[in-house]
């Protein structure tokens, strides 16, 4: 929450007044994950149900008043020992290991398809990709260019947010899981890497979502 807030904030500094859509749940894991479907999150409890299609409600009122294409942030935290960090698109871990990435598969098929004259695995894990950028302001990513499969390491392909919100079953608003590492989640760490990956967001709209 409070990295989604400062990500926000730095993004409203950076384009002179433009803030992004936020939506935060602040119920807690053990009551309701609404990183799950419905039944899954919220054992069918009749607040936990209302919560959970209040929380989807809102992603979907804001992807409706967005109006073109745009791009959805899941932000999330690991304790992975790799401390990287890691973007999710729906991919499984096998498929980028064997380096079968299936765009359909992916909760960035739009933007795939907007950019036909671009390789869909320079889209993923190029010099351009959201992992190539944030790599370059000095957070390791993976998948990115330098490592463009998660290995034998632990890795978060996505969840039901990003499966759901991104653009694998349609829709023009792509999805990326970001998983930041504890190391990055510290009284110290915090701001530098929110300011940085806030100039990685807006990059990365200038380059894929300025139209």
């Amino acid at each position: 929450m409070e990295l989604a807030m400062m990500v926000s904030d730095e993004l409203y500094a950076l384009t002179k007044g433009r803030r992004p859509h936020l939506i935060i749940n602040r119920l807690h894991r053990g009551k309701l994950d609404c990183n799950c479907d419905r039944e899954k999150a919220s054992f069918d409890v009749p607040e936990a149900v209302v919560a959970w299609e209040e929380f989807h409600g809102f992603i979907e009122s804001a992807k409706a008043a967005i109006g073109k294409r745009g791009l959805f942030l899941d932000f999330h935290g690991h304790t992975h020992s790799e401390n990287l960090v890691e973007l999710g698109y729906t991919v499984s871990k096998e498929d980028l290991n064997s380096q079968n990435f299936i765009p359909e598969h992916s909760s960035i098929l739009n933007l795939i398809k907007s950019n036909v004259n671009e390789d869909p695995t320079d889209i993923l894990s190029g010099a351009l990709s959201f992992g190539g950028i944030l790599s370059e302001e000095g957070y390791p990513c993976v998948p990115s260019p330098w490592n463009p499969t998660p290995g034998l390491g632990d890795y978060y392909s996505g969840g039901y947010n990003t499966d759901r919100h991104g653009s694998k079953h349609g829709g023009v608003i792509d999805g990326i899981q970001v998983e930041s590492p504890k190391c990055v989640r510290t009284k110290t760490g915090l701001v530098p890497y929110s300011k940085s990956l806030a100039r990685t967001v807006e990059r990365f709209r200038q380059l894929y979502y300025a139209d």
